[in-house]
């Protein structure tokens, strides 16, 4: 009988597929850092919505507006550095 589809086997093949424990160490931060980042930016784009459309003297026909003259160039210079 095939020992990797056998009894037990599945438990070798998926334990054998996770990382060892020197590697936890370089993953674990990895995985923090990823998630504060998509949890900022999550954060900071609902926000940044909201604070546009409830300031004074503006609402939702400024966001087109600032996304294609303040955002669109930002992030080409942003990439050309």
């Amino acid at each position: 009988k095939d020992k990797a589809k056998g009894e037990g086997g599945e438990a070798k093949g998926w334990k054998s597929k996770m990382p060892n424990g020197h590697e936890w160490k370089k993953i674990f931060p990895l995985g923090l850092m990823s998630f504060c980042c998509l949890f900022s930016y999550t954060i900071l784009r609902d926000t940044k919505d909201v604070l546009m459309i409830t300031a004074p003297g503006s609402g939702a026909e400024v966001i087109p507006f600032l996304k294609t003259y303040v955002n669109l160039p930002g992030a080409v210079l942003w990439a050309m550095l």
